[in-house]
């Protein structure tokens, strides 16, 4: 009985320990399964479950972790739960333009913003071009390292700010070049000097622009035209030490006097159509010192070839270059052909024209290339059509000329006081005897330092039968005319002076001897 007493006391001492301990089994449980819930491997034909995980034990409702129950404040039933959408981290980039010299001195700066990780950039181009504006402020980019990588490697790295900096270094250079505008031989200021400034390096202002000033002309550039301004990377440079690299220019100029000497001789080119005598262009108008120095080319006409050139030149010193040109299209089996005779021996003058080929029933006009100008020949006439159709045959054309005297007009201009030539003459070409002349625009011109007196000699215009003389007399500007006249009333009564002091003397000796 005893036994069966303790027996029964036993178990109910094991039962009731084992009834104790379920709520700390139960929070045993609901710490392993928060814990462990990562590590589960769900199976996808055989889905865990609560009842499936190892330990589980049901438990009341009230002994489970509250830390480990969802929110489903805002869930709805059937509904996949939102996620919260975060936006992109975006990266600034400051590139600093700072002195050399002192870094903390910044001159300007580029902001790029909304980058992003793994962006390639590339802002070489976009740094040169800012550059260039602190220019003005004596500041220059020594070097054009190029500024290019890619977001979030090598110098482009953000900071916990996501900002990232870069640093590009100028240097102050504070170099100049002064133009001095001056008056040749007087150096007197013509206008306030002007202040450039200049980079390091070559330079060249030998081919620059001057600024025009009223009543004087450029005559030249002296100083440190060309050149090269050293600068070396790194080395400091100050306002003084720049001073010793920067450079003076001078530019001259001499006064303008309204008097101007001749021009040269004057040419004119004419474009003609070799069969219509219509000009295929405008003429052109050059100025060459002589006869002898006369070049040009033979310009192209599109439709056209150039076939031959006549000059011409005229009694006034005025020279006329006609240039013949034939259409290239047009084609035939007859020509035009004009000769240049001397009249009664048929004594060819000058090489004959002779026209392209053209067809029967062409109309052609050579007016233009009719009595031409021969030198040492007058044109007396014309034999033949010099405009009219081509008739199935060859239009010939005969021009007839004599021979003739032929002379010259001069003009000089001479200093009245003291007779010398004070400007070169002018010399006409050979003029054909009974030929008009005129060179009334050569009389009286304005030259440096004179002013005009008068005309003498021969007419200015009229036709020639002998070598013409003109002369075209200046007074040095401020003094007057001593006329020719006072000159010889002086000599007339310096000679009477003089005899008469001679037969003094004579008549003396000879009444001393006649005493004796």
């Amino acid at each position: 009985m005893r036994k069966l007493r303790n027996t029964i006391v036993t178990l109910l001492i094991t039962l009731a320990m084992i009834t104790s301990t379920f709520p700390i089994m139960a929070f045993a449980q609901s710490w392993y399964n928060n814990e462990e819930s990562d590590e589960i491997i769900m199976d996808e034909t055989n889905e865990n479950t609560e009842e499936n995980l190892p330990g589980y034990e049901e438990t009341d409702p009230y002994l489970e972790d509250q830390n480990t129950i969802e929110d489903t404040k805002d869930t709805t039933v059937g509904e996949e739960p939102q996620l919260e959408e975060i936006a992109p981290e975006t990266i600034s980039l400051t590139i600093h333009f700072v002195d050399s010299y002192d870094n903390t001195k910044e001159i300007g700066n580029l902001v790029y913003d909304n980058l992003a990780l793994e962006d390639s950039v590339d802002y070489s181009k976009d740094v040169s071009k800012e550059a260039e504006k602190y220019i003005e402020q004596n500041y220059y980019q020594m070097n054009d390292d190029s500024i290019t990588g890619i977001i979030g490697s090598g110098d482009f790295v953000p900071n916990e700010s996501d900002n990232i900096d870069l640093y590009v270094n100028l240097e102050y250079r504070p170099y100049t070049v002064t133009f001095n505008y001056l008056e040749e031989g007087t150096e007197n200021e013509l206008q306030s000097q002007k202040l450039e400034k200049i980079p390091f390096g070559d330079y060249d202002y030998s081919k620059i622009d001057n600024p025009k000033i009223k009543d004087y002309e450029f005559v030249e550039m002296t100083g440190d035209v060309k050149g090269t301004i050293e600068a070396i990377p790194g080395e400091k440079e100050t306002i003084e030490s720049a001073a010793q690299k920067s450079i003076v220019i001078n530019v001259y100029y001499k006064k303008i006097n309204d008097e101007k000497p001749a021009k040269d001789l004057k040419v004119i080119f004419n474009y003609y159509d070799e069969l219509t005598s219509e000009k295929i262009d405008k003429s052109d108008v050059a100025y060459f010192p002589s006869l002898d120095s006369i070049e040009y080319d033979t310009p192209e006409f599109k439709g056209y070839t150039f076939h031959h050139v006549v000059e011409l030149i005229y009694a006034d010193g005025t020279v006329e270059i006609n240039l013949f040109y034939g259409k290239a299209e047009v084609s035939g089996e007859y020509r035009v052909k004009i000769n240049y005779l001397e009249e009664g021996t048929d004594k060819v003058l000058s090489d004959a024209f002779i026209s392209i080929k053209v067809p029967g029933g062409f109309k052609y006009d050579v007016t233009c290339k009719d009595a031409l100008h021969i030198p040492g020949y007058k044109y007396v006439k014309t034999t033949g059509d010099v405009k009219g159709t081509v008739n199935d045959k060859d239009v010939v054309i005969n021009v007839y000329y004599k021979k003739v005297q032929q002379y010259t007009v001069t003009v000089n201009y001479i200093d009245f006081n003291n007779k010398e030539s004070i400007y070169k003459s002018f010399v006409s070409v050979p003029l054909n005897e009974g030929e008009n002349y005129s060179v009334t625009k050569l009389n009286g011109l304005k030259l440096n330092g004179y002013k005009y007196y008068k005309t003498t000699g021969d007419p200015l215009e009229g036709t020639i039968n002998e070598n013409k003389v003109i002369n075209v007399y200046y007074l040095k500007n401020g003094e007057t005319a001593v006329k020719t006249g006072d000159y010889n009333n002086i000599m007339l009564w310096s000679g009477i002076g003089i005899v008469a002091l001679v037969l003094v003397v004579i008549l003396g000796m000879k009444n001393k001897s006649m005493k004796k």
